[in-house]
Formats: structure tokens, sequence, C-alpha cells
């Protein structure tokens, strides 16, 4: 008897489910397939989209990475910056302010973390042509000059250079095989 009664009880709250599920899904009307398709296309469209994007070139090279940090640090020297300074607590110490120091020249920032005895560059977007990195690289620069500094044949049009431990990120960007922007990025702690 006690097992009827359990199979009883089971068996409606099956049907009590059901008949609630049925009460909580939408009605499929006409809106709603059109909703379904236009979502569908969209999903179709960028995917095809993701399809033509084109592997970075990536360079793991330290030297070269050393070379294009020491570049980067004499073009932040340079007085054409204008520089906007912001405080900035020191997560280890909270006693102790330290700064972000942010360069603007035109089109090009370079952002650094000024502690109390050192200066570190951990982002910056070089879009102008005035700057020079390895002696020949500049904005506008054309592929295979870069093809020749990296020692690289048929570079991609994003050009990633980083150092082993992948914390320093150089990212070179072509358009129409030509250099359009340099970006940059640091981990720091």
């Amino acid at each position: 008897m006690k097992k009827q009664l359990l199979a009883l009880f089971c068996l409606s709250l099956f049907f009590i489910s059901c008949e609630e599920q049925k009460k909580i899904e939408p009605k499929k009307t006409e809106t709603n397939k059109k909703e379904i398709t236009s979502t569908k296309k969209t999903i179709e469209t960028s995917v095809t989209k993701d399809k033509k994007i084109e592997k970075p070139t990536n360079i793991i090279d330290d030297v070269t990475v050393n070379l294009l940090l020491d570049d980067l640090y004499k073009i932040a020297d340079n007085s054409t910056f204008e520089i906007v300074k912001k405080p900035k607590i020191n997560i280890h110490n909270e006693a102790i302010i330290d700064t972000i120091k942010t360069h603007h020249f035109n089109k090009s920032s370079i952002t650094s973390y000024k502690a109390k005895t050192k200066e570190f560059i951990y982002h910056a977007t070089i879009k102008d042509s005035e700057f020079k990195f390895l002696d020949s690289i500049f904005i506008g620069v054309e592929k295979g000059i870069l093809e020749q500094k990296f020692k690289r044949d048929s570079l991609t049009n994003t050009i990633k250079i980083k150092d082993f431990e992948g914390s320093i990120i150089f990212e070179f960007s072509l358009e129409n095989n030509k250099l359009k922007q340099i970006d940059f990025e640091c981990y720091i702690d």
C-alpha cells in the first residue's frame, strides 16, 4: 500500500511539473520566429566575419623587446609630450602615494607608473610618425622594412613581439602594407 501511494505521489508530481512547464513556455508566434531567425542571422554573420580574422605573427625575442623598450623610454622623455599626473595609492603600502603619468602628443599616448625610486611604462599607443623604434620603424613604414628588422618573411597584419615570460608585448598593426599603429602593454606589480 505504501509503495502504491509513493508511486501515485511521484506520478502526480510529474504531471503537475509538466503542466507548470507548459504555462512558462512562451507560445511560438510569428514574432518569436522572426526574432529567432534574426538572431540566427546575426550569429552566422559574426561567425563569418570571425573566419576572416588573421592570426597575428608572434615573435618571442627578449633582445628585441629590450631594444624596443629602451626606445619607448627615450620617446617618453621627449619634450613634445604634454604630461598629466594623477596620484595613486601604492597597493603594497597604503601610506605611500605613487603617480600615474600619461604623456600625450597628437594621437599618441604613453602611460607610466612612477613610484618613489623608479618609473615604469605599462601602456603606450603610438600613432604618430615622429617617433622611431630601432632606427627605422615608425608609423607609415613599409611592411618590407619590418620583415627585415624582425628577420621574418611574410608577416601578417598584426605582429606581436613578446618577452619570454609574455609580460611585455609590443603589437605592430599594419594596414595596406604600412605600419598604422604600435601598442605596448606591460604587466607591473
